[in-house]
């Protein structure tokens, strides 16, 4: 059915009819997740289920239910439903924001995703989700998608004019309502920079840090398109949104301004007061993704940037005799206040420091630890951003309280007096840059500047104040030079390589200069082909080299894909297949060195015979796992390092290709078609990876697992006919793939280190590394390792 047109739908006298309809029509469309009750006592939610039985005494009430908020928490939330006439409820709790679970069974993203997972299976429940008990439509900042209406459509095709006169209708649809695609009007409308319509959203109340399906919230979206007048309405609105973490990766918008390179967003942020150094869940700080995408003006101005360090002063909060107890008692002689606290020494850890907070009439212990970052001491707590001194660290949790639970409001000194905390804000009232600030810049040098006023309902965003002046320059200070880490930090994590020695350009091959052949193997992405490069040595002498040309259908993001290119091409190590540049086609193509045996997986299946496991197998597991080593110190993760994506060179010598597509494409389907049923990626993915969407070094080490099973059965199939869904249960139960017949004892407990249910007790590819090197097992394959690294 066509779309209608959106002008004609909302014009002066069709906009109260349509309006309605659409209203209808997003109803009816959702109406199989109207099973949320809201706040419900348990003998109540039981009440409802019975009196459902009563008035419809001929229907099966085995698995009828309804959604209720938790009455122990304010994120959780309980399942009530019927099963042989008795009543049931199981919690359902909040693993990170927007994802749920039932205990014993997986993490789902999405409140109703998560009640059609147990209407499609019980898992442990008694039964499968039936019927519902029809209330609403669950909060949408707990749904992963929704229905798209015509604000959404509005915002999607650039009609702001449209989307300003639907938000002024007295029928306007729920401004935080998602779409399909999991995106509320807010962060589309950020995303494109339509002040007016943010404006008015904003005034609306809209949710400023509601998280769209990919996690993001919309200043996460306005950073990530460089609409800094847009960033200064959100954080204007919240200055809290500038450190709300995407749920999966842990990014703060700062984490997404400095990757794309956007310094106009990097300098309202700063400005508005957010971390200098907050971290992702691989633990990188804003200015390493900076350096790690040679985004060079953010560098500069992330080095320069320079904290206020506010009023904050130590003995109004340090008690440097006191313990645990100590500390207990202190509070005990206080009025009991929320966000009343003191720092004092860990008597445990020499150097360390521990918060106690008050909460809620309760004494909570925070420890702040310590660790050498760029040469300097940095404080932090958990997962934290790391801060530069313990008054920066008050300073910061003052104004955000980032998992205390409440902000720091007062303190008691250590002369037992009680200090209001009356930290200067030297952040507020901004406004949008115009242009870069090249010198050294401060935060208190924004004290005076008014607030950005709100533009006119009817007035397009101006580019010119997208660049507005937002600071003054100030006299420069020399750059910073990073250091190499510091020996306390992991020693398989590597400083990001330096700017300056990123010299290589991504080298570009003419379509001329190419010569396609036959196909090698195909995928979703497209196919690969063998092929030709043609090298002009001289005016009359040319140079044919062999090569694999990999060809896509359609890229994401050409930009993103170059940089992922770049990464990929800056890749040499014996044991990875080298990226040798980049064909702009049509259609786009990646030009790879040839590697002529092809698939490790087919050679296996065709050739078991010429393959020993304990020459062939051992030689290629080491050289894998010395790969795999070289990304972890690159601090890159492959996320798919399976048999299928080994490749071999000669009998002697393993490759590891397709590297990084997965991210550049913006997709994790990439994946040649397998040459046996029931070969999907789930079968190779590290439960972290399938709950959360989290790939890491320690998911690429399980990855690696179910690669030395594929080796050492020779091609088998892991998990066999095994569904996904069954493969999940399979693993959660604390089962593992059984030792395949060849496979020594040494391996196979090599393999079942990589499977730990925790990332942090599988080995690092380091650690395996230097097993393959020492381990007399493997004495076969030293001298071959041995050589080839001398080579």
């Amino acid at each position: 059915m066509p779309t209608r047109n959106l002008g004609v739908l909302l014009s002066k006298t069709n906009i109260d009819a349509s309006l309605l309809e659409d209203k209808q029509k997003c109803e009816r469309n959702d109406e199989l997740n109207m099973w949320y009750h809201g706040k419900l006592q348990r003998l109540h939610a039981e009440q409802i289920l019975q009196e459902a039985v009563q008035r419809n005494p001929s229907l099966n009430s085995d698995g009828l239910f309804l959604v209720r908020d938790s009455t122990a928490s304010n994120v959780d939330f309980s399942l009530s439903f019927l099963f042989e006439s008795r009543c049931y409820h199981f919690y359902i709790e909040r693993d990170k924001e927007g994802y749920f679970f039932i205990e014993g069974g997986p993490v789902v993203h999405g409140l109703e995703k998560l009640i059609d997972y147990y209407k499609g299976s019980p898992n442990r429940l008694p039964c499968n989700l039936s019927f519902m008990c029809r209330k609403d439509l669950p909060p949408s900042q707990v749904r992963k998608n929704g229905q798209t209406n015509l604000l959404h459509r509005a915002i999607i095709e650039d009609r702001e004019d449209l989307a300003l006169k639907i938000l002024n209708h007295p029928n306007c649809p729920d401004v935080d309502a998602k779409n399909e695609e999991g995106s509320t009007a807010l962060h589309d409308a950020a995303f494109k920079g339509m002040d007016s319509v943010v404006t008015l959203l904003l005034k609306l109340k809209a949710n400023v840090k509601i998280k769209d399906v990919e996690g993001s919230t919309p200043l996460h979206k306005a950073c990530e398109a460089d609409k800094t007048s847009t960033s200064v309405l959100l954080i204007n609105e919240d200055s809290t949104c500038m450190q709300e973490r995407n749920p999966t990766t842990h990014w703060v918008p700062l984490h997404t301004a400095a990757m794309k390179g956007h310094t106009g967003c990097v300098q309202v942020l700063l400005s508005g007061g957010a971390a200098l150094y907050p971290r992702s869940l691989e633990g990188e700080t804003p200015i390493e993704l900076a350096e790690k995408y040679r985004r060079k003006d953010c560098i500069d101005l992330l080095k320069k940037f320079k904290e206020f360090p506010g009023d904050t002063q130590k003995s109004d909060w340090f008690h440097p005799e006191i313990d645990r107890q100590g500390a207990e008692n202190v509070f005990s002689s206080q009025p009991s206040t929320s966000g009343l606290f003191l720092i004092r020494p860990n008597k445990n850890q020499d150097g360390q420091f521990v918060l106690s907070l008050m909460r809620d009439r309760n004494v909570f212990h925070y420890e702040i630890k310590t660790k050498e970052y760029r040469g300097q001491r940095m404080y932090y707590i958990d997962d934290g951003p790391l801060h530069q001194s313990l008054e920066f660290l008050v300073q910061y949790y003052h104004r955000f309280e980032d998992g205390l639970g409440v902000p720091l409001r007062a303190s008691v000194s250590s002369n037992n007096q009680l200090k209001d905390l009356t930290i200067c804000d030297t952040y507020s009232n901004l406004t949008s840059p115009k242009t870069p600030v090249t010198e050294t810049v401060s935060a208190h040098s924004n004290k005076n500047k008014p607030r950005l006023p709100p533009r006119p309902p009817d007035l397009d965003p101006s580019p010119s104040q997208d660049n507005a002046p937002l600071l003054p320059t100030l006299p420069a200070t020399p750059p910073v030079t990073a250091p190499a880490i510091s020996p306390t930090m992991p020693p398989v994590i590597a400083p990001p390589t330096p700017v300056e020695e990123e010299k290589e350009e991504l080298k570009e091959i003419l379509k001329k200069n190419l010569k396609l052949g036959s196909e090698l193997g195909k995928g979703e992405y497209g196919s690969v082909l063998k092929g030709e490069l043609i090298i002009n040595k001289t005016l009359l002498k040319k140079e044919k080299i062999p090569v694999a040309i990999k060809t896509f259908h359609s890229v994401g993001n050409i930009e993103d894909f170059k940089l992922e290119a770049h990464v990929m091409q800056s890749l040499k190590n014996d044991y990875i297949v080298q990226l040798l540049g980049v064909c702009q086609g049509p259609p786009l193509m990646l030009v790879e060195e040839f590697v002529p045996m092809g698939s490790m997986l087919d050679y296996l299946e065709d050739h078991p015979e010429k393959v020993r496991v304990k020459q062939e197998l051992y030689l290629w597991a080491a050289q894998i796992a010395q790969g795999m080593m070289y990304l972890e110190t690159k601090r890159l993760v492959h996320r798919d390092l399976a048999a299928r994506n080994i490749l071999l060179f000669s009998l002697q010598k393993v490759k590891i290709s397709d590297f990084g597509l997965s991210r550049a494409m913006g997709t994790d389907k990439e994946y040649y078609k397998a040459t046996k049923g029931g070969r999907w990626p789930i079968k190779w993915y590290a439960p972290e990876s399938v709950n959360f969407g989290h790939f890491s070094h320690a998911s690429d080490v399980w990855s690696y697992g179910v690669t030395l099973w594929e080796m050492f059965s020779y091609g088998g199939a892991p998990f066999e006919d095994m569904t996904g869904v069954e493969v999940i249960k399979f693993i959660e139960d604390g089962n593992r793939l059984n030792r395949p017949e060849k496979c020594p004892d040494v391996v196979y407990e090599v393999m079942l280190k990589c499977w730990s249910a925790k990332p942090v007790d599988r080995p690092t590819f380091t650690w395996l590394n230097k097993h393959f090197d020492e381990n007399p097992e493997y004495m076969s394959t030293r001298e071959i390792m041995r050589i080839n690294r001398a080579r």
